[in-house]
């Protein structure tokens, strides 16, 4: 698990779906990753079927907290991070490594 700073490229504000799993490009890493919590905001289940805390722009930056999905990965902090996918395009840094 690790926390990234991530801003969208795109120039409208995007909703993030609850259970979203975004494609990660990491260095050499590509690998799909569950969003866990947006912001620290999210607190339960009924924080995560708001769907007004889950706007990302790309004027602000937002903090978000991933797990890969299939295996674990050697990533470190201040590595750049792309998400490019058919929802969301962003770009951002690795901010802090969880255990």
């Amino acid at each position: 698990m690790f926390e990234a700073e991530i801003r969208s490229i795109d120039s409208t504000k995007k909703r993030i779906p609850f259970k979203y799993q975004p494609i990660l490009y990491i260095r050499n890493i590509r690998q799909v990753a569950k969003i866990l919590k947006i912001n620290d905001i999210v607190e339960s289940y009924e924080d995560l079927c708001d769907e007004s805390k889950f706007l990302l722009s790309s004027d602000t930056s937002t903090k978000i907290l991933f797990e890969f999905m299939y295996f674990s990965e050697y990533v470190t902090e201040g590595s750049s991070l792309i998400i490019y996918d058919d929802l969301l395009k962003a770009y951002g840094k690795i901010t802090e490594i969880y255990k």
